[in-house]
């Protein structure tokens, strides 16, 4: 992939720039002080990213920043920082440029400046040589994350690899006071055999208060032990929760169309929910049993110690329970994956019943529905019921397994005592650490099926992260280039599927810069998939798509469609207010921009009547009470607004008066020259508005040329073949 990047200068001056944005923004030039340290740290390590990164890069709400905040702003940019414990006084400048955050919060960058490093406030510009501040803090070092790795190493193992190295301190630190917690669990079993074999046969009473003191001190401390030990494990289920979340939204949103244009909604949704059970692998029952389960070689030992042969049964009945394992496990693992497939369908279902509810009433086809949820929830019960009772026979016999060991104990034990070879506090003590070797690996098997729906979870986490995204987060442009907006097809062929049509077949035209061409054809005849291809959502199977005679298959494509203006056939907004819809294609605009590109789309003096303004609130849900027409000028403005040179419109005339669609190519003809437009219509209004008319037929190019001369072939009625004359005619 190409560093290429079109039509994005490269910010000179990200100070000023940044100032004149918050400027249009907000009304006030100054700036979060983590942002003026941002922006300050960028220009000294020369990078050479657009403004429109930068803004993906930022909070939603980029307001009181805290270092943390300025840390992740970084990463995604594709810089790691490292926290660095050294004097100020030995900082070494091959370090330079990093960061030096204060006890008080005050943020610096450490530059070269002489051969000495030196701190620079971005506040007021001001330079101080780093021995003079006499201030407590934390250097974080900056290094380039490195994304190239080998092809054959694998993305998502890479990815967990990772995981699991930052959490690792805190998973050591929790498997180290699990051994406490068990260590201590070890006091009770021993005081009582201690009671038995020396306070009851001796009647020492002050030895038994000594004991029972030492009990308590060590059930306080378990207690203590447990509750820091929850904590950790909170905090790990909680980070983890957010990290496997935001990657996995993080890869969906990046990932090439050609993966999630045609997946059902409800599918996407329901896979998204399956990654919730992964949390469980820090948190809860099944947590807190794989970290107590390496310690039940801590409670045998101690049974070989203190009754010798009676070891045997804790080792036997552990080998039954491995056996049943192995035996049961693969049925649970195949009924648990369909169970979850089916529950998956369900909830598919849901979602898209939901979606399409509007549709469903209007069609009055409920009972449709109903049955078809019937018959889905059915399924999911049928499975469910077939899990639940293969859980609970597990259950069950790794229950009776327990209580025979209990037995088993007991009675060895009694022949042990009536042969002195082991004594009565002995056989208690032995019984009590029987069931604490014997109760992890029954809490294993009473969470079987989570523990396969946690593999499936990792399993789908796993398929996901393989794919190749469009563009790693924290990627840079390296060069930039500016481009007048010429596009040329030459003999592009592609289809959606392999088991159908062509939707292009040899399709080959040419587009000068500034030209307008009109684009026509009946439903399905690949005036969309035309769009499509310009944009970068799909790549073709054969032929080129190149725009000043670069192919866009060296471009990246979030960065292609970042620099071209495109309006679909169906619009959209999204929760927030009409000016953060519209400032969408452009973030830094100024008021006055925005205007200016909502007076050209018709939409200024609806938006100016609304009693709010441009501060009118799109809340969740609303977007169906909104006119198609509405929707389709936010759009329109979107796109005037980020004046691109080259501006795509999908039937942007639908649901046109006189008066928007006067406005509108009023804008269209201000534009010529200025911009190529590829407008994909039916009225001959706006084809005569264009310089070329290309009618597409069955993914192929059926005429091209003057609007006015294609029309006219269009709409012309075909000649009546003339009659052949009759033999006998003189």
């Amino acid at each position: 992939m190409s560093d290429i990047v079109l039509h994005q200068p490269p910010p000179k001056n990200l100070m000023r720039l940044w100032r004149k944005a918050a400027f249009n923004r907000t009304g006030a030039e100054k700036l979060d002080p983590i942002i003026t340290s941002l922006l300050s740290l960028l220009e000294q390590i020369g990078w050479k990213g657009s403004a429109h990164r930068i803004i993906d890069a930022l909070p939603y709400d980029a307001e009181n920043l805290s270092i943390y905040d300025l840390r992740n702003i970084l990463s995604r940019l594709g810089f790691r920082t490292i926290r660095l414990k050294t004097k100020q006084s030995k900082l070494s400048l091959r370090l330079c440029p990093c960061i030096l955050h204060t006890k008080k919060g005050k943020v610096y960058i450490v530059v070269e400046d002489e051969g000495k490093p030196v701190a620079l406030d971005p506040e007021n510009g001001e330079k101080l040589p780093v021995n003079s501040l006499y201030v407590r803090g934390t250097f974080y070092i900056i290094e380039k994350i490195d994304r190239e790795t080998k092809e054959e190493e694998d993305r998502s193992e890479r990815w967990f690899r990772n995981l699991f190295l930052q959490f690792r301190p805190i998973i050591i630190k929790s498997f180290s006071i699990s051994f406490f917690i068990n260590l201590m669990a070890l006091t009770i079993p021993l005081a009582i055999m201690m009671i038995y074999d020396q306070v009851i046969a001796k009647e020492s009473k002050e030895t038994l208060y000594y004991v029972a003191s030492g009990v308590f001190i060590a059930l306080s401390f378990e207690l203590i032990l447990r509750i820091v030990r929850s904590k950790e494990q909170a905090y790990i289920a909680a980070r983890f929760d957010y990290l496997v979340g935001t990657k996995v939204f993080e890869q969906i949103l990046h990932l090439s169309p050609v993966f999630t244009e045609r997946a059902p909604v409800g599918g996407q949704v329901s896979r998204i929910r399956s990654f919730e059970s992964l949390r469980e692998i820090f948190s809860g029952s099944l947590a807190n049993t794989i970290l107590d389960l390496p310690f039940v070689l801590l409670f045998i030992s101690v049974i070989g110690f203190i009754a010798g042969p009676m070891v045997i049964v804790p080792l036997v009945l552990a080998t039954l329970y491995a056996i049943l394992g192995a035996i049961i496990m693969p049925e649970i693992r195949a009924r648990s994956q369909l169970s979850g497939e089916v529950r998956s369908k369900r909830y598919g279902f849901l979602v898209e019943m939901v979606w399409q509810l509007r549709q469903v009433k209007q069609r009055c086809s409920e009972e449709r529905w109903k049955k078809r949820f019937r018959i889905l929830s059915g399924d999911a019960a049928w499975q469910n019921l077939q899990v639940a009772r293969l859980q609970g026979n597990v259950q069950n016999i790794a229950q009776t397994l327990m209580m025979a060991a209990g037995v088993s104990t007991l009675v060895f034990g009694v022949y042990g005592v009536m042969n002195q070879t082991i004594s009565l506090g002995a056989l208690v003590a032995t019984m009590m650490l029987v069931w604490r070797v014997l109760s992890p690996l029954q809490a294993l098997f009473n969470v079987s099926n989570r523990i396969e729906q946690m593999q499936n979870g990792i399993k789908q986490l796993k398929s996901i992260l393989r794919f190749p995204p469009e563009q790693e987060p924290g990627d840079a442009p390296q060069a930039v280039v500016e481009y007048k907006g010429a596009i040329e097809f030459n003999r592009v062929s592609m289809r959606y599927k392999a088991d159908t049509n062509p939707a292009m077949l040899g399709v080959s035209f040419k587009v000068n810069a500034g030209e307008m061409l009109a684009i026509t054809g009946h439903s399905g005849s690949g005036k969309t998939t035309l769009a499509k291809l310009i944009l970068g959502l799909y790549r073709p199977q054969a032929g080129a798509v190149t725009i000043d005679h670069v192919d866009i298959r060296q471009m990246k494509p979030i960065t292609l469609r970042q620099t071209l203006a495109y309006v679909p056939q169906s619009n959209h907004v999204f929760p927030g207010t009409l000016y953060e819809n519209i400032t969408l294609a452009d973030p830094t605009a100024s008021f006055a921009q925005v205007r200016k590109a909502c007076r050209q789309a018709g939409i200024l003096d609806t938006i100016e009547a609304l009693p709010q303004g441009f501060e009118t609130e799109f809340k969740e849900g609303l977007q169906t009470q909104v006119p198609q027409s509405f929707l389709r000028k936010i759009a329109l403005g979107r796109a005037f607004l980020r004046k691109a040179p080259i501006l795509i419109l999908d039937e942007p005339a639908g649901s046109m008066d006189e008066k928007d669609e006067a406005t509108f190519m009023e804008a269209l003809e201000n534009a010529r020259g200025t911009q190529t437009i590829i407008m994909i219509t039916q009225r001959p209004s706006h084809m005569r508005l264009c310089d070329r008319l290309m009618v597409l037929k069955e993914g192929q190019i059926d005429m091209l040329g003057k609007p006015n001369e294609v029309l006219d072939k269009m709409f012309a009625k075909p000649q009546p073949k003339p009659k052949p004359e009759s033999e006998g005619a003189a």
